[in-house]
């Protein structure tokens, strides 16, 4: 999205199922201009049959979570 910047760190452990490859742990700020920055969580696994992201964060003070394919 244009005038929106996402930066934060990744963190790789192995997953505690072995055929899932490594577990993945984002820690996302958010900025745009004339509003709050905003954090977020995001968490998939590298492989195997859960390959879904799943995200987690505030904005404007409420809560909010959802799923997406981490590809």
């Amino acid at each position: 999205m244009p005038g929106v910047a996402v930066s934060g760190t990744v963190r790789l452990t192995p997953s505690p199922i072995a055929g899932d490859g490594q577990s993945v742990l984002a820690a996302l700020t958010v900025r745009a201009a004339a509003v709050a920055p905003e954090s977020l969580t995001a968490t998939w696994t590298t492989t195997g049959a859960d390959a879904a992201a799943r995200v987690a964060g505030t904005a404007a003070k409420r809560s909010l979570s959802g799923t997406t394919p981490a590809r």
